[in-house]
């Protein structure tokens, strides 16, 4: 076998996992998929959501410290963006399959982030991240405190019902 064939294939033996690896990579970027019932869908990655008016809320939690500020794109405009402009209900389902459901009202009663960052640090799994869906917990009255079920952390999927 000349040299030339022997190094191209070496070659091609390299760079073949490389090749393999762009699909996973590119499934990676997607952080957030949102469907509604019009059978429509979107997935939405890091960058997309980024690139999408960020809002702050300052507040008290069951899981946190103190009232820290959580940054992150209104979850309104990311379901406007989906194409998805009413409904009833928003399931909302985190990495490990747990899932809650909304009133579609809560969008405006209480203007919910997709927080992606929490006192200007990014949220990763280890901290409740990529995603954590936050209300403003701690100017809500009374009875409105089972909110705290809602601040579902890693946020993977929406479907609007």
């Amino acid at each position: 076998m000349p040299m030339y064939t022997r190094r191209g294939f070496a070659l091609l033996a390299l760079a073949a996992p490389a090749a393999l690896t762009l699909p996973a990579r590119a499934a990676d970027d997607a952080l957030l998929v949102v469907t509604g019932a019009a059978a429509s869908s979107r997935t939405f990655s890091r960058a997309d959501l980024e690139g999408m008016e960020q809002h702050v809320i300052e507040t008290k939690t069951n899981f946190t410290d103190g009232r820290p500020a959580f940054r992150g794109p209104r979850l309104g405009a990311v379901l406007a963006a989906a194409g998805i402009e009413a409904g009833s209900t928003i399931r909302m389902t985190a990495a490990n399959d747990y899932a809650i459901e909304a009133p579609f009202a809560d969008i405006a009663a209480y203007d919910p982030i997709l927080a992606m960052e929490i006192d200007g640090v990014k949220l990763t799994p280890r901290s409740r991240g990529p995603i954590w869906i936050m209300y403003p917990v701690d100017t809500l009255a009374a009875d409105d405190r089972e909110i705290n079920d809602k601040l579902i952390w890693q946020l993977t999927r929406i479907e609007v019902m």
